[in-house]
């Protein structure tokens, strides 16, 4: 694995895990109403209106900066895997690259479909309310598939780390712990809970997987700093 490539791979993963900690600080302040479940259209136009720059910000870092992270993400760590566990890591970085397209996918669909209903709003308020339900029905729809691909690419990764021996042991185990109650929430409608775990655990996985790829170290070493 060259070392310009790891590099890019530890700075994108640090910048998705910074990306996520600012969507979150959003979320938790000034955007907390943006995320209510009960949202009244009225509500999301004046929303809009008060804090339109903000919003469109908040969607481009949570989805495309991020999804372009993924992307580098995904191939700077299939080629730190792939010597010792090259079948699993080649699925995982697929997948990996699908969760990035669904991200990013999601995140057109969001951004444009603003636009779209907030035009709409001023000649035809009743019809952009109907454009805006449609818009969320089926942006949930690819937000729990980019969900249940990245669970997969993070399991995936953590099978093929433990079986290499490439990473630190907790990195890999924790890619387990995160990734598999993803893929059972996203499979058990009744169980959905638990596929939160991937949204938060997701920010300190980036995070360490970051720390590691900077640093280039074997396993030997990152076990002994991050352990």
């Amino acid at each position: 694995m060259t070392k310009g490539l790891q590099r890019a791979g530890g700075a994108a993963a640090l910048t998705a895990a910074l990306a996520f900690l600012f969507v979150f600080a959003l979320v938790a302040t000034t955007l907390a109403p943006m995320i209510a479940p009960d949202l009244a259209f009225s509500d999301y136009l004046s929303l809009h209106q008060a804090y339109g720059t903000l919003i469109y910000i908040w969607h481009f870092t949570m989805y495309i900066v991020f999804a372009l992270c993924l992307t580098i993400v995904a191939i700077a760590l299939h080629e730190r895997l792939k010597e010792g566990s090259p079948y699993v890591s080649k699925i995982a970085a697929a997948l990996g690259l699908m969760y990035s397209a669904f991200v990013i996918l999601g995140g057109l669909l969001t951004i444009h479909g603003d636009e779209a209903v907030l035009a709409l709003a001023a000649r035809d308020p009743a019809g952009a309310e109907t454009l805006h339900r449609t818009i969320a029905v089926i942006a949930l729809c690819v937000d729990s598939s980019d969900r249940l691909l990245g669970c997969l690419w993070v399991g995936l990764a953590g099978v093929a780390a433990l079986g290499s021996r490439t990473f630190p042991r907790g990195l890999a185990i924790l890619s387990l712990v995160i990734g598999v109650p993803g893929i059972i929430g996203m499979a058990f409608p009744s169980m959905l809970a638990l596929s939160y775990v991937f949204g938060l655990g997701i920010i300190v996985w980036s995070a360490w997987l970051g720390v590691v790829l900077l640093r280039g170290t074997r396993v030997a070493k990152a076990d002994s700093y991050l352990e």
